[in-house]
């Protein structure tokens, strides 16, 4: 599945993953920058700007936003679609630090991701 082949690809090339060609589309949010993984583009890994976030440590900050989302799912809430456990030792995404963490998710389109 894509899930498997991009978790594959991930782990191939960590933990120094050069994000400018491993992803074919790249978000930034406040704290995590989003991948659309190159030769997976249905998948995204979100992982952490920096080791640190808000005083938190990565790995922890991205635990507790997949068991968040898994906690909406199984309230069988309509949310996005995530592939656990998180990856662990991976280049973060604005800072050459190796020890970010991230995760899997369904990489939804602008044009399919509206609210209505």
């Amino acid at each position: 599945d894509n899930f498997a082949t991009a978790r594959q690809k991930i782990n191939e090339t960590k933990p120094n993953i050069n994000y400018d060609t491993f992803c074919g589309e790249k978000k930034s949010g406040e704290d995590k920058v989003a991948c659309r993984i190159k030769d997976v583009p249905t998948i995204g890994f979100l992982v952490c700007k920096t080791p640190i976030v808000e005083e938190e440590i990565c790995s922890k900050v991205i635990k507790t936003e997949v068991e968040n989302i898994k906690t909406v799912s199984s309230a069988n809430i309509k949310t996005v679609t995530i592939s656990t456990p998180p990856i662990d030792g991976v280049k973060c995404g604005k800072d050459q630090s190796l020890t970010c963490s991230g995760f899997l998710e369904e990489w939804i389109t602008s044009e399919t991701g509206r609210f209505k």
